[in-house]
C-alpha cells in the first residue's frame, strides 16, 4: 500500500513511462546518457532537477487537461469529465501505479537475481541433437 501511495504521489506510472520512452528518441537518449553517468562507487550521478527537466516524473500541477491536450501535457492529470477516455486514463494510471509498487516492493536483489536467471538460461544445458528431438516427439 505505501508502495502505490508513493508511486501515485511522485506519478511513476510504469504504462505511461514504457509509452514514452518507447515513442519518445530524444527522451529515450537522455534518460540512456544520464543512467550512464556514474561515480566512482558505481552509484548514478542524477539529481532530482535532472529528472524534472526530463519530464518523467512527478506530477504537473500547473494545469489540468482534457484528453485533447493529453500529449502536450503528459505529466498533468486529466481533468474528471466522467467520459470514455477520463475513465480509460484513470485506470490506465492505477495500473501503472500498481505495477511501479509491486516492483519497488519485490526490492533490488529479487530483479537482480530474475535478470541473471534469464540471462543464465540459455547457456544451461547441452542442446538437444536432431535424433533426439525426433524419438521424444514420437
Amino acid at each position: 500500500m505505501l508502495g502505490f501511495i508513493l508511486a501515485a504521489a511522485t506519478n511513476a506510472d510504469s504504462i505511461l513511462l514504457v509509452q514514452r520512452l518507447e515513442h519518445e528518441g530524444a527522451l529515450r537518449a537522455n534518460v540512456t546518457a544520464q543512467a550512464s553517468r556514474v561515480d566512482t562507487s558505481g552509484h548514478p550521478l542524477i539529481s532530482q532537477d535532472q529528472i524534472e527537466q526530463m519530464d518523467l516524473l512527478f506530477w504537473d500541477t500547473e494545469c489540468l487537461v482534457t484528453a485533447d491536450e493529453a500529449a502536450s501535457h503528459p505529466r498533468a492529470a486529466y481533468r474528471p469529465e466522467w467520459s470514455l477516455s477520463w475513465a480509460r486514463w484513470l485506470v490506465l494510471k492505477i495500473m501503472g501505479c500498481l505495477m511501479t509498487a509491486l516492483a519497488v516492493s519485490l526490492g533490488a536483489p529479487f530483479w537482480f537475481d530474475l535478470l541473471g536467471r534469464l540471462v543464465n538460461l540459455r547457456a544451461t544445458g547441452a542442446t538437444p541433437s536432431k535424433a533426439s528431438k525426433g524419438s521424444s516427439a514420437g
